[in-house]
């Protein structure tokens, strides 16, 4: 199984990219004056939960479907965090990709560990590729988990940015490091 993992607003294979692969889009936790998320214009401003993409968001996240279609990455399932702008980036993407099945865990919302999640992935390893759309820092923690490193502060996945990880099965200290392509080159693209 690989997990891919992207993170920013918008976290498979590229050409012959054949492993079993869980794909995961990560949206980064910001604070309240990000350039990819707007404020919440509910009374509350502690609602992190439903900010929504910005403009910038939105046209990361289309640029990173495009992507993904371009180079055939393909989830058989999306598991999406239930966070608007999470919601927002799975939706973007999945019309680029051509639609597959999404599940909205809560497991994946802001603040996930990387124990329960990959405790709750082993359930999806049937899948030869499982797309994650959640939050940073949690998914550069899981990433760090998955390939063994010692401090999850050695792993830094920028925003937008697609990162695989392959695992021969779902459990710590398993995973190699397949790729991780920054937004900026995914734009470029």
């Amino acid at each position: 199984m690989d997990v891919m993992l992207s993170s920013k607003s918008s976290s498979g294979r590229m050409d012959s990219y054949s492993r079993r692969q869980t794909s995961s889009l990560a949206l980064p936790h910001q604070p309240p004056y990000d350039d990819q998320y707007e404020i919440s214009r509910l009374n509350t401003p502690h609602n992190d939960s439903e900010r929504h993409l910005t403009a910038l968001g939105r046209s990361q996240a289309t640029a990173m479907g495009a992507f993904c279609h371009k180079f055939q990455i393909k989830p058989q399932i999306i598991l999406t965090s239930p966070f608007s702008r999470a919601l927002e980036t799975m939706h973007l993407v999945q019309q680029k990709i051509g639609l597959p099945p999404f599940l909205t865990l809560d497991w994946l919302s802001s603040g996930m560990s990387p124990e329960v999640a990959i405790q709750e992935l082993a359930a999806y390893s049937k899948f030869d590729s499982v797309m994650l759309v959640g939050h940073q820092p949690d998914l550069s923690h899981l990433i760090a988990r998955l390939i063994g490193m010692t401090h999850a502060e050695n792993v830094y996945v920028p925003k937008a940015a697609l990162t695989a990880i392959h695992l021969e099965k779902c459990a710590p200290d398993t995973g190699s490091l397949q790729f991780l392509i920054p937004v900026e080159f995914i734009e470029a693209h």
